[in-house]
């Protein structure tokens, strides 16, 4: 399940971020946090990433995360389709299931059920929220990154 992209004048960006920052969109991670946490999850406080941030919600078993980076809408592939102003930031959130080497060397560990669950809950979570502008698909090739 892909989780939407997104744009909102709901979460600031940080004044001291420069393109070349990490840490971009911490206020959404907080929001995020707080949204999980009336879900029954235990995130690890969010984290500064390459251009946007982390966040680990479990590391028994297998390391489950989830990350967002912000993108300027001329970025996507498909700006033409979205039909936004070249400067709008889109947010996407991307969630990250991982084994350790040797705990799934032996036994395979089945993260896809705890993976999916944690997107619907993200989906969920945005879609509730009136004032985010989901979007359909934008596409970023990260190979030119």
């Amino acid at each position: 399940m892909a989780i939407p992209a997104f744009h909102t004048s709901l979460f600031a960006l940080e004044p001291h971020i420069t393109s070349d920052s990490d840490g971009w969109g911490m206020a959404y991670g907080e929001w995020l946090a707080n949204k999980l946490r009336l879900r029954g999850y235990a995130p690890e406080p969010v984290r500064p990433d390459t251009c946007g941030w982390n966040m680990r919600i479990q590391q028994e078993g297998f390391m489950l995360r989830i990350h967002c980076m912000l993108h300027e809408a001329r970025q996507a592939s498909n700006f033409d389709a979205l039909h936004l102003p070249a400067d709008t930031w889109l947010w996407t959130t991307q969630v990250v299931a991982s084994t350790p080497l040797f705990k799934g060397f032996f036994k395979k560990i089945d993260t896809g059920f705890a993976k999916n669950r944690l997107e619907q809950e993200i989906s969920a979570a945005l879609q509730a929220e009136a004032d985010l502008h989901l979007l359909d698909e934008p596409e970023f090739d990260y190979d030119d990154a």
